[in-house]
């Protein structure tokens, strides 16, 4: 990778070097200085052991020297000229190593001096250099520049550098390694002296090392394009120099450098460009473009309550007892259910967050966490009970640490497999298995999320109509009609070509229907049409028509009911309960209800449809014996050729085993 990081050095400047010279754009020239260098490494006295003592620490000297080449960017401003530049650099660099450390053996040795056994204390001196070829690449900012006046010559050119740089041992490394008796006096080695070689050679082990640098620095000029800078820099070692222990060298270095500025003072004086000829021709006749429909738009504006009941599921990845990302939503101190979106799944997606705050809002209640697996998730059924408490601790660790619920307050269950479990003929089956269940003793833990009274826009004519007219001294390229209100786009329609006489627009787009709740209940709408000519060269027609915002004289209230397990028609209590708090708010005098099943996608086509249909009288029997007022309108099952949620997913699928309920109540006047 290093010689890739070589090359990128070498072409980066030779590609700046090519291009077109704005004065001044880039600067070559040298460097060379002093390094205090600082060695942190536990390095083993005797390579391979560890009973014997690390080298620690030591300072040494070294020097460095070689080519810069600076390039400056944003030089087209003049309030901003030369205050970035890019900078690297090719170094050469020879780095002294010095280190030193002494230990004291176990044993002791007779003092010929005392005349008693003292410890025997010895001194290791490591010293050698290490010499690198250095590319370093990074930027430089002249935070003072054009603080007195406005010009380069009379700026104050203080400057930061920050770079990063990756050096190669192609150069050589060596060493010598000593070891000296400090104590006791008159004690020698066996070849009579108090100090000997213990090792030298090339240091082992040296490979690419990798740093950061920050750098300050000050320009002198000495002629009008050459600069001298005296540049104090302190280095970071991101890495060991050697690839077999920790030996880790930082350093500050103190530089003198000299640059060679390009400065063309000569600007190629612009003839004046002959006169121009105008030939007058007639006026092309401009584009035109006017809305079809006579009578104003109508936007209707709609009340709705809408229920989203909370499936208590959580599901896990096969042999995983870790928290899916989607389901470990960010904790926020001032969560509001109501500031959540009107979308089902969006609203399970924060189902902990939901419960989280709820326990804490109702001290007393206590929820009951059941983990659950699939049949053959492992090999053994202690194995299988232990990832499905794994995953129910999981879930109970959320509420504890997120939201300080005590944990007396949580009951801890194991299953192999739910009580109501999914077939596992399917693959889905076993996914749908594989999950945790919340259950709690106070029903306002898992009460559906209500959004109670917001309004909800439809235009009552989905499709505008605009006729084109145009007559242009060029063909057409191509062309894009946008209906704005009030500068914002509600919907745009394009095309490349000639412009068809008759541009239909749709008015239901969600573009268009975002923009309902700034329309005031008489109000109008642009049409503009843009078309660019082959030349370039863009026409535009305008158009203004009203449009109106009117209220419904119906609003409605939604229940959609997870009232079903896999292959079930049976309704819980919990959704009993449900419905029935549903229709004391949502039924009054002359509401009319449609009840309609679905199923998920697993099964076949008619049996889902089967099901499906029997769901919804089973709803339907249960409405009227609670509500026998209420007027019924239909009764009908979908079955699985409607999926309203993304039936790859197993929340997606439960959500899909529902009964909708759908009330319209007349407005009150």
């Amino acid at each position: 990778m290093t010689k890739y990081i070589v090359l990128f050095f070498l072409f980066f400047s030779y590609s700046f070097s090519q291009q077109t010279i704005i004065t001044p754009n880039f600067f070559i020239g040298g460097i060379a200085g002093y390094q205090f260098i600082q060695n942190y490494t536990t390095m083993p006295v005797i390579p391979g052991t560890t009973d014997c003592a690390n080298f620690a620490y030591g300072s040494s000297n070294g020097f460095f020297g070689g080519i810069t080449f600076d390039y400056s960017l944003l030089n087209e401003e003049k309030e901003w000229k030369n205050i970035f530049e890019v900078s690297s650099r090719l170094l050469f660099s020879r780095r002294g190593v010095d280190l030193q450390t002494f230990d004291v053996n176990s044993f002791q040795v007779l003092s010929p001096i005392t005349g008693t056994y003292v410890p025997f204390q010895r001194e290791h001196t490591f010293e050698g250099s290490l010499s690198y070829l250095i590319v370093d690449l990074g930027f430089k900012v002249y935070p003072l520049r054009y603080l007195l006046d406005n010009s380069f010559e009379n700026s104050i050119p203080f400057y930061l550098r920050f770079s990063g740089d990756v050096g190669l041992p192609l150069f050589g490394t060596s060493y010598e390694q000593y070891e000296r008796i400090r104590d006791p006096e008159g004690v020698f080695f066996p070849d009579s002296t108090r100090s000997r070689l213990t090792g030298s050679g090339a240091v082992v082990g040296t490979g690419t090392i990798y740093g950061f640098t920050s750098a300050i620095g000050y320009e002198l000029p000495l002629a009008k394009d050459i600069f001298a800078y005296p540049e104090l820099s302190y280095r970071l070692g991101l890495n060991s120099i050697v690839n077999y222990t920790q030996w880790n060298s930082n350093s500050i270095a103190f530089g003198i450098g000299i640059r060679w500025m390009d400065y063309n003072e000569t600007e190629e004086k612009i003839p004046d460009p002959p006169p121009i000829v105008v030939e007058e021709k007639p006026a092309p006749i401009p584009v035109v473009i006017s809305n079809v429909a006579s009578e104003p738009l109508e936007i209707q504006q709609t009340v709705i309550t809408q229920t989203f009941p909370l499936l208590p599921y959580i599901f896990f990845e096969k042999g995983k007892s870790d928290l899916k990302s989607k389901y470990n939503t960010p904790v926020v101190s001032d969560f509001d259910e109501k500031s959540l979106p009107k979308e089902t799944l969006t609203i399970y997606y924060s189902l902990l967050q939901i419960l989280g705050n709820r326990l804490k809002k109702y001290p007393k209640s206590e929820i009951i966490i059941t983990g659950t697996t699939e049949s053959n998730e492992l090999p053994t059924q202690s194995e299988r009970l232990l990832l499905a408490t794994q995953r129910a601790n999981r879930i109970k660790r959320y509420f504890t640490d997120n939201f300080g619920v005590d944990e007396k307050r949580i009951t801890i269950q194991a299953r192999e497999l739910p009580e109501l479990e999914t077939s596992e003929r399917y693959i889905e089956g076993a996914e749908e298995n594989r999950r945790v269940e919340i259950t709690s003793n106070e029903p306002s833990i898992l009460a559906p999320v209500v959004h109670s009274r917001f309004m909800e826009y439809e235009p009552k004519k989905s499709i505008q109509q605009f006729r084109t007219k145009l007559q242009l001294p060029t063909s057409v390229k191509n062309w894009n009609l946008k209906v704005l209100h009030k500068g914002s786009v509600g919907n745009t329609l394009k095309g490349e070509g000639n412009v068809p006489e008759l541009l239909n627009v749709n008015l239901s787009s969600a573009e268009m229907l975002s923009l309902a709740p700034k329309i005031e209940q008489i109000d109008s709408l642009e049409g503009v049409l843009e078309v660019q000519g082959e030349n370039g060269e863009v026409f535009t027609g305008k158009c203004v028509f009203p449009i109106v915002k009117t209220d419904n004289t119906f609003e409605l209230s939604r229940l959609s009911l997870i009232v079903f397990d896999f292959d079930k028609s049976d309704i819980t209590e919990t959704n009993k309960s449900m419905m029935k708090n549903f229709i004391q708010t949502a039924v009054k005098p002359g509401s009319i209800a449609d009840i309609t099943g679905s199923t998920d996608r697993l099964g076949e086509v008619k049996y889902n449809s089967e099901l499906s249909q029997q769901r919804a009288n089973v709803v339907s029997e249960y409405i009227k014996k609670s509500s026998p007022d209420l007027k019924i309108k239909s009764i009908k099952g979908l079955g699985s050729s409607v999926l309203p949620y993304d039936n790859a997913l197993p929340e997606g699928r439960y959500y899909c085993r529902t009964v909708s309920i759908l009330i319209t109540s007349p407005v009150s006047k």
